[in-house]
């Protein structure tokens, strides 16, 4: 499937390398062993990058790190506020939004991941 995936985005002249987002879930599974070899090193073999780990993809999504393809937009709303104080310190904290615009939708597949059984 991935290195479908690759030569799929090859076929859209979005050149790599290759990086591969996907969630909690998947990542504990890919971060195993296969025949004595970390099952995450073949994955970055096969896409010629990193696999990352996002808390909010329930499946993964293969993107070219070639850069153009996407741009982050912050957010207006950066703030500072008040959490807690004791005798000797003020702890304080810090909020800012960012989104990604995607520029070139060709540059990210999405991935309907399956096989790895839901923790009970």
């Amino acid at each position: 499937m991935l290195t479908h995936n690759r030569d799929d985005l090859r076929h859209r002249s979005v050149q790599g390398p290759y990086a591969l987002v996907v969630g909690p879930r998947h990542y504990r599974f890919l971060a195993t062993f296969q025949s004595g070899y970390p099952l995450v090193r073949q994955v970055e073999r096969l896409i010629e990058g990193p696999l990352l780990q996002s808390d909010l993809l329930e499946g993964g999504i293969l993107v070219s790190t070639r850069g153009g393809a996407a741009e982050p937009v912050l957010g207006a709303d950066f703030g500072v506020g008040y959490e807690h104080h004791t005798t000797k310190q003020v702890h304080l904290f810090v909020a800012e939004s960012f989104t990604f615009r995607v520029l070139d939708p060709t540059a990210f597949i999405p991935l309907k991941l399956e096989g790895v059984q839901h923790e009970t």
